[in-house]
């Protein structure tokens, strides 16, 4: 039902600040960052997933990697692995930390935000 409503695509991108992810998406006819419940239909937990986009059901990586999230301010949510931990799976960032990441403001620890999922809101 998700996917039907929000028709998410996820993309290859360069790990700019929260602000660029927005503008990012914007580009690609007027989509917006997705939601958490986009990205993390299932929530944390041990039943977390990363929606899959167009062709795949679930999205992998294995890797510390981050998205940027919906919504006003500096929100990100883990889509791979923290220090090899599985279980960090589709906890925000502030869950994780306790705090916003700064790298999120800026353009630095691209390394840890390749991939962003870009929703439409119709």
């Amino acid at each position: 039902i998700l996917h039907d409503k929000f028709k998410p695509l996820w993309f290859d991108w360069d790990g700019g600040s929260h602000d660029d992810a927005i503008q990012f998406c914007a580009s690609v006819r007027g989509r917006k960052v997705c939601p958490y419940a986009a990205i993390c239909p299932n929530g944390d937990g041990p039943n977390a997933m990363v929606m899959g986009g167009r062709r795949v059901f679930e999205f992998k990586v294995d890797d510390e990697q981050y998205a940027p999230v919906f919504g006003e301010g500096n929100n990100w949510v883990m889509i791979g692995e923290k220090d090899g931990d599985p279980s960090a799976k589709c906890k925000t960032y502030h869950q994780l930390e306790k705090t916003s990441p700064d790298w999120g403001l800026t353009s630095d620890r691209a390394d840890i935000k390749k991939h962003i999922m870009c929703c439409n809101f119709d």
